[in-house]
């Protein structure tokens, strides 16, 4: 996904400049780093190597799910750009709801905070997966 960034067109960025990661997580990953438990999910759909990151707080116990453009408060995110799929993103979705606490704070890259709990609820763009979740 790093590589030939310079194909894509960024709007009010630029040109893009591609580069090789030195470590690519797939997904299912299991690390910590400043004292906090992260575990990776993979969750295509918005882009083909989306990523989220339930990340917890071993002291407190508190989790917080940073989930990039996967879901928003009342909304998805877009599935049209290159790679992008909203079955696949669905599919990320309801994975999600069945492996992370449904309570903990969902932080999005572009909307105020939820959880997967609220959106189940009110997230018109969440039928689908409210009938998967349900079944």
């Amino acid at each position: 996904m790093l590589e030939n960034l310079e194909k894509e067109v960024a709007p009010g960025f630029g040109s893009l400049e591609s580069y090789e990661a030195d470590v690519k997580l797939q997904g299912d990953e299991r690390f910590s780093i400043v004292g906090l438990d992260i575990q990776t999910h993979l969750a295509p759909g918005h882009s083909p190597a989306g990523l989220v990151f339930e990340i917890t707080d071993p002291e407190s116990g508190q989790v917080a799910l940073f989930v990039g453009d996967v879901i928003f408060k009342g909304s998805v995110g877009r599935t049209d750009f290159t790679g992008g799929s909203f079955d696949t993103l669905e599919d990320s979705i309801v994975r999600l709801y069945e492996s992370c606490p449904l309570d903990a704070p969902v932080l999005s890259g572009h909307s105020g905070p939820t959880t997967l709990a609220e959106e189940l609820r009110t997230n018109p763009f969440l039928d689908g997966v409210r009938r998967r979740v349900a079944s």
